[in-house]
């Protein structure tokens, strides 16, 4: 019989939680849970697991080459510590550190930035996307493509092309704007904090889009994607107007929301008129609730409590009336 990549390494990591049993398992924090979780990624029981674990010592078990572990398994097995979560990575650290690495080893300047120009653009890219896909990063005009699709975390291949300079992406704190990736962005003239940009967004669990305009930063904080500058200027307007009448009527903090309203279905239209970005919008369904059409106000807030989800649940509130 042939087992998975999942199967197989969780017959190993269970088999010491299993052959404790149950008056030794204090001693191992976690214990049940981290059972559960390995039970429920693998579809094996305790006893399944232990003989697997027997047999791959002796050498009876094949391991399948292909991994087919989904992405929300593989999260549920990190969420209860089964597997190490990977550090956060940031951006403008990876850059520097990369550089300064680089000049260190004796390379010459141009060979170092763009060593760590694309180190920096791949530390953005896991912010975005999580595991989802491997990343690919060459230089030129700034486009986004999936390479190769597979069917579990890190099997699928995303290949990034970004310009020469796009270090000033990352100083200027543009990188993830909104939760997207921005592979350029130039400023227009004569404006303050506005940016002929071109970024990619989630659309769907392996797919992205690459979408060209114009980010503008908010005067409260955030960023703002747009068609263009008018467009931008008018979400912006939107956002404002729509932030003072959620202020006058509906409690604005996450635990009262949910508690009171957590019924609520909040819709995309929702999170539109609450002064949020389309593309904004529908790339975090794409990375929260993938094939939803709606969700909650407790859904939406158990998954996010960032000032956009809040927006987006008070208008669904203001709505129901």
């Amino acid at each position: 019989m042939m087992y998975t990549k999942a199967q197989w390494d969780g017959a190993t990591e269970a088999e010491p939680m299993i052959c404790r049993g149950a008056a030794n398992r204090q001693a191992m924090p976690g214990c049940g849970a981290k059972l559960a979780a390995i039970r429920a990624a693998t579809g094996l029981s305790n006893r399944e697991l232990l003989s697997l674990a027997e047999a791959r010592r002796e050498g009876r078990a094949t391991r399948r080459p292909t991994r087919t572990i989904s992405p929300q398994q593989w999260r549920r097995l990190m969420t209860y510590g089964c597997l190490p979560a990977p550090p956060r990575p940031n951006p403008r650290e990876a850059l520097l550190t990369t550089a300064t690495a680089g000049r260190m080893a004796g390379k010459p300047a141009p060979q170092a930035v763009r060593e760590a120009t694309a180190a920096a653009a791949i530390a953005a890219a896991i912010l975005v996307f999580s595991m989802e896909f491997r990343f690919e990063v060459a230089f030129g005009s700034p486009d986004a493509r999936v390479a190769a699709r597979g069917a579990g975390p890190y099997s699928s291949r995303l290949r990034l092309t970004i310009p020469e300079h796009w270090y000033t992406v990352v100083v200027r704190d543009l990188a993830t704007a909104g939760a997207m990736l921005t592979l350029a962005a130039d400023p227009l003239p004569g404006t303050d904090g506005a940016y002929n940009a071109v970024w990619v967004a989630r659309h769907g669990l392996r797919e992205c889009r690459v979408h060209r305009g114009v980010i503008l930063r908010r005067p409260g904080g955030g960023w703002i994607h747009g068609r263009d500058l008018a467009h931008c200027r008018r979400i912006a307007r939107r956002s404002e107007a729509e932030a003072a009448r959620q202020a006058r009527a509906v409690p604005t903090a996450p635990e009262v929301l949910a508690t009171q309203y957590g019924s609520v279905r909040v819709f995309r239209a929702d999170s539109i008129r609450a002064g949020n970005c389309p593309t904004g919008t529908d790339s975090w369904v794409s990375a929260h609730m993938p094939g939803r059409r709606s969700a909650t106000v407790a859904e939406v807030l158990a998954a996010d409590t960032s000032r956009y989800a809040i927006a987006a649940c008070i208008r669904a509130v203001r709505r129901r009336g």
